[in-house]
């Protein structure tokens, strides 16, 4: 075997050769057209790029990976979900964005919901918000527990039962001694005479070993784990955008651009995590209130400032919002020269892309649900 492949699983190729019909005669090819496979092995997306010669209409997608773990190990990952979305459909490989209007109806006044808590996940955004579109935000009563919150919880509780105002304990995971009286609070839901329907209990807690059982049992769970890729990203971003939201600036067509270029940006730099210390030197955990925050200070600058302060974005967001988090100089340096690329005014105009590709750029401003389909 030519010694340019020097990264190459030779075993399994030549078992390849040998055992799997299809692709018999793979290796004495490889040596015939090195080049030509050299060129396949060494592009960006060779799981996406066509074989040389016939191999490509010769062989199964199955069988592809095959080459794939020989020749760019790296790859097989991307090469499986390939597989899935042409076999079975790309339902099997994006996940559906929950909104808390379908968790809702899954719940009533004796079926707690809780948050199972991830790390770079952050619900309580998305509550406050459903909160606000249902007219409740001033009728949710909000408790962080945790040392001699438990009384004030009870009281909350009991309170809100009969009123049909709604509860929120957060970090529940922090207070065991809370467990017991949370349950017999639960348990005693169905013999209260005086339950109001419209009464609501929301539990956001880490996983916890003693986390009560019953309570588990008789509650509706909902577990907002980080998405995986880019497109998975946005989508979550974008699954609840309104557009009141997006119109509520006193700079809409700018506001809507920079929202769009903030979102891909926090989804750039939560997808950088997965590569290690090439992606960040230190691991961060930057979650959807860092992204809240950015756009709560866009749509500030933007409506008090004539012209956009394009310097003074980058740094709230990206030494504050952001940037609080970060303690290593060069992912600091990283971060704010990534962010430069999303707020700069040429992000203003449709023409300007954010990769060298041209495959993503901002779409034409639109409705939410335009920007929903873009990204789908």
């Amino acid at each position: 075997m030519p010694k340019q492949l020097t990264d190459l699983n030779y075993d399994l190729l030549w078992s390849a050769d040998c055992l799997i019909e299809n692709l018999n005669g793979v290796v004495d090819d490889i040596k015939e057209n090195l080049e030509a496979w050299m060129t396949w092995a060494t592009c960006p997306d060779p799981e996406e790029t066509t074989l040389p010669g016939e191999w490509e209409t010769k062989i199964s997608d199955f069988e592809k990976s095959v080459l794939l773990k020989a020749f760019r190990n790296e790859k097989l990952m991307f090469a499986f979900k390939h597989y899935v979305n042409n076999n079975l459909g790309t339902f099997y490989t994006e996940g559906k964005p929950v909104t808390m209007e379908m968790m809702y109806a899954d719940t009533d006044a004796l079926t707690p919901l809780i948050f199972i808590l991830q790390v770079g996940a952050d619900p309580t955004a998305m509550l406050f918000k459903f909160a606000e579109a249902m007219n409740y935000k001033e009728r949710l009563g909000i408790i962080s527990l945790g040392q001699g919150q438990s009384e004030k919880a009870q009281n909350l509780i009991d309170a809100s039962c009969e009123n049909g105002n709604w509860v929120l304990l957060q970090n529940c995971h922090l207070s065991q001694e809370f467990m017991p009286k949370l349950e017999k609070k639960v348990i005693e839901f169905p013999d209260k005479e005086n339950m109001h329907p419209d009464f609501r209990l929301f539990l956001t807690s880490m996983p916890a070993d003693f986390f009560s059982k019953t309570v588990l049992q008789n509650s509706v769970k909902l577990t907002t784990e980080p998405p995986r890729g880019l497109k998975a990203n946005l989508k979550r971003n974008f699954a609840e955008m309104t557009d009141s939201f997006l119109e509520d600036c006193k700079k809409p067509a700018e506001f809507k651009k920079l929202v769009f270029g903030v979102a891909f940006f926090h989804a750039i730099i939560q997808e950088r995590r997965k590569f290690g210390p090439l992606g960040w030197n230190i691991k961060y955990e930057f979650n959807d209130s860092d992204l809240s925050t950015s756009f709560t200070m866009l749509k500030i600058f933007l409506d008090e400032q004539d012209e956009i302060p394009w310097a003074a974005l980058v740094y709230v967001t990206g030494h504050i919002n952001y940037g609080g988090r970060v303690t290593d100089d060069q992912d600091r340096r990283c971060l704010l020269t990534t962010l430069e690329k999303y707020y700069t005014i040429e992000n203003l105009q449709d023409e300007y892309v954010y990769s060298d590709s041209g495959d993503y750029r901002a779409p034409p401003n639109g409705t939410a649900q335009s920007y929903r389909d873009y990204i789908a």
